[in-house]
């Protein structure tokens, strides 16, 4: 499985598990602010990305797309998460047009 972390805001992202190249499952994650985002985002990997379909499963790798809005500080708290996670194969992608 891989996962795509896509930011829409500094307080909002996607989460994309694939496997094989294709979307098995999408999640929304949402705070007011970005700790709580951070917090959410913690949750959902543990509870529902790593569990996935009540099966503990390996992300082979993840990638995170930031938007310019959101600042090198909370992009590294974000790799952090995920690191935390046992998720360490880690690329960092640039969204265009933003």
């Amino acid at each position: 499985y891989d996962l795509d972390l896509v930011f829409k805001d500094p307080t909002e992202m996607r989460l994309n598990l694939k496997k094989n190249g294709k979307r098995v499952k999408s999640f929304k994650v949402k705070d007011e602010s970005f700790e709580g985002m951070l917090t959410q985002l913690n949750q959902t990997i543990t509870a529902n990305v790593l569990t996935f379909k009540k099966k503990t499963i390996e992300i082979a790798t993840a990638t995170v797309t930031p938007r310019s809005s959101v600042d090198y500080g909370s992009l590294i708290s974000t790799l952090d998460v995920l690191r935390k996670n046992k998720i360490v194969n880690i690329g960092v992608l640039t969204a265009r047009g933003n």
